[in-house]
């Protein structure tokens, strides 16, 4: 009689604790995991469900998918300048940045200048003549190794390594200073995705070159423009400007 007592108040206690957990008597508990809820990131501001995707980058965000920054006039630059748009500035800050490495010079009007960056003291956009695909681009960099080495690099940055159509030595009409200027024609293949460009080799490209021996035997710069061939001489006049007013700073 004792042990059906006991029997019957296990049993009503075993019913107690189904009841209490949720469970129907008699049938298993669920032990899945539960859905966990979206995000509140993924939900829209009156917490219904997802927000649509949209194809609209918030204000400043590099492009995706690979493609180069559009430059300042809508086009890309054609010489592997891709990526993120750099700062527009006044030419005369990159003459101010010349002239404290001892070096005077007037940068053409009519061309887009950009910030330097760890590798250079400047960029300008040459923009595209009617009919190129993209603008030209001039860098300023500092020139380590000799004349012959800089002008054998540029020569590999072109297919078949084509040799220079122009290339003369000159001193400038103010100050003396020794000049290199250089001029090759092809299929240009320097970008690559190391540079930021991705577009791949080319073809038609013209290159205008000037390497610049600074004042004191401190060392070197180089001005190298390249971009299509039109374009580039659309702007040669300029860039033969712009080499005849290198001069030491005074």
């Amino acid at each position: 009689m004792m042990n059906q007592r006991l029997a019957t108040i296990v049993c009503l206690l075993a019913c107690l604790v189904l009841v209490g957990c949720g469970a129907e008597p008699g049938q298993a508990e669920d032990t899945s995991l539960s859905v966990i809820p979206a995000h509140p990131a993924m939900r829209s501001p009156t917490s219904g469900p997802a927000a649509p995707p949209t194809s609209r980058l918030p204000e400043g965000h590099p492009p995706v998918g690979g493609g180069a920054a559009g430059s300042p006039g809508g086009r890309a630059p054609a010489g592997g300048g891709g990526g993120r748009a750099a700062a527009e500035v006044a030419p005369a800050a990159i003459e101010g940045s010349l002239a404290s490495l001892g070096l005077t010079v007037e940068l053409p009007k009519g061309w887009r200048y950009e910030a330097g960056s760890s590798m250079r003291l400047g960029t300008a956009r040459l923009p595209a003549v009617d009919g190129d695909a993209g603008d030209g681009e001039m860098s300023i960099i500092p020139a380590a190794g000799s004349i012959d080495a800089n002008i054998a690099r540029w020569e590999g940055q072109f297919r078949d390594d084509p040799k220079p159509t122009a290339q003369r030595r000159m001193e400038t009409a103010a100050g003396g200073l020794d000049v290199t200027v250089v001029e090759i024609d092809g299929t240009f293949s320097g970008g690559g995705p190391m540079m930021g460009d991705r577009s791949g080799p080319k073809a038609g490209t013209k290159l205008l070159g000037a390497i610049v021996q600074l004042p004191g035997g401190s060392g070197a710069l180089f001005f190298k423009a390249w971009g299509p061939q039109a374009t580039m001489e659309r702007w040669r006049g300029e860039f033969d400007s712009m080499v005849s007013s290198l001069g030491p700073a005074r």
